[in-house]
């Protein structure tokens, strides 16, 4: 019977980093969980707190609240220098000459055949079996269109549209914030997408350092609950200070600066043929909004990467990384020093926009908020000040703590740590 309940423990826990992980990604389980989902969107709190249940009403205001989402953002460049110049992590010569060359047959049916079957198509309808069953026919004039979009700038009004399906993440369903967005495209787009995303899979290891543990091969989400169990083990048994700050970005995929993410691709040594690709992904593109089987008027997408593509991902951490930088590299900002590391510290873990900082005192937590806080100016992206919360232990000047805490940026939840 022991031996029965540690293995029940095990799947437990198992199914709770494969639902986190997964989660975050379009894969199977994933979709699978969209397809199960059926909750319906009955009634909508709205911005001035009125709650509307007519369904014309809830069409209109899920239509201005994703075309408000996706509007250019407000962001000060001046700040942009400072987190710019902490990327020293760089693309060599021969990756950005490899990364900048002509997209090929091989290519494209590679990505074509990555694709996973019966999954949703996009507006267009056609699924990933009518391109495999018809692949030797359509490929040549599917590279004559993506060469020719190149050089217009952009993709062809039908390409560029996408379809929003909202998915229901957890809290009070009449808040559309707790719906995340998932964008249905078409098989012609994806397959342009991922076969840039094979490219830049090849070196992404090379400029992301190691606190991101997403969409890097090699790397997985529970690399980070390691960090934080082992950190939080190794504190508690020498009477270590240490406080778990949790940052929250609200809705960061879909707020990141499209602006702010070329000049970090630039940053990055990434060649002026790659970044034209990223430009014709997300030049004059459309979505909809599908909301209880209707159908919002088109809107464009002047921000964020798309949750659906295949590249996004990539993308999305590559525009993290000034974040993790910044932090890494700022000498006010302390984190813990374990045995074996050669002085060196750990200050902070990152599962895609998932930010949590391991810091020993005041000062460091102080440091650390006005650093994201920055960020936030510079990237388009906001943080969620409803879901950042802090875990600590061993901490002896609270009231400083608290005081600090409440005066920056964002009000925390406070949580003892290990204690039940």
């Amino acid at each position: 019977m022991t031996e029965l309940n540690e293995k029940s423990k095990s799947f437990l826990v198992r199914s709770r980093v494969k639902h986190l992980e997964e989660n975050e990604k379009c894969t199977r389980y994933f979709f699978r969980k969209l397809l199960k989902s059926k909750h319906w969107i009955n009634s909508l709190i709205t911005e001035n707190g009125e709650e509307i249940k007519n369904s014309e009403q809830i069409n209109t205001e899920v239509y201005e609240f994703y075309k408000k989402l996706y509007e250019n953002k407000e962001t000060n460049e001046e700040e942009l220098p400072y987190f710019l110049t902490k990327l020293t992590n760089k693309l060599t010569e021969r990756e950005r000459k490899n990364l900048d060359q002509e997209i090929t047959i091989e290519e494209l049916t590679k990505a074509m055949q990555s694709m996973q079957n019966n999954k949703t198509p996009g507006r267009d309808g056609l699924p990933k079996e009518f391109y495999a069953c018809f692949w030797d026919i359509i490929k040549e004039p599917l590279l004559q269109v993506y060469n020719e979009a190149f050089r217009e700038g952009r993709l062809p009004n039908m390409m560029n549209q996408g379809m929003i399906t909202l998915l229901y993440k957890k809290g009070p369903q009449n808040n559309l914030k707790n719906w995340r967005p998932l964008t249905l495209l078409g098989l012609d787009v994806k397959i342009l997408s991922k076969a840039l995303f094979f490219r830049v899979q090849a070196v992404i290891s090379s400029i992301i350092d190691k606190e991101q543990t997403c969409g890097i091969p090699g790397r997985k989400m529970s690399d980070s609950l390691a960090l934080i169990r082992d950190t939080y083990i190794y504190c508690q048994e020498r009477n270590i200070p240490l406080s778990i700050l949790g940052i929250d970005l609200e809705k960061a995929f879909d707020s990141v600066d499209h602006r702010f993410m070329e000049r970090v691709l630039s940053h990055f040594n990434f060649g002026e043929v790659f970044i034209k690709w990223i430009k014709v992904l997300y030049n004059d593109c459309y979505s909809v909004v599908m909301v209880n089987r209707e159908i919002t008027p088109l809107f464009g997408v002047k921000a964020g990467v798309r949750q659906g593509c295949p590249l996004s991902p990539l993308l999305f951490i590559m525009t993290m990384e000034p974040l993790a930088s910044a932090i890494r590299q700022n000498k006010l900002i302390k984190g813990i020093i374990p045995p074996g590391y050669y002085g060196r510290d750990i200050k902070l873990t990152m599962y895609m926009d998932d930010l949590t900082l391991l810091l020993t005192d005041n000062a460091a937590i102080k440091e650390s908020l006005k650093v994201c806080d920055r960020f936030t100016i510079v990237s388009g992206m906001k943080i969620n000040k409803s879901k950042s919360e802090v875990m600590y232990r061993n901490w002896n000047d609270r009231k400083i703590f608290m005081s600090h805490l409440h005066t920056s940026i964002f009000h925390v939840k406070f949580e003892r740590l290990g204690l039940k």
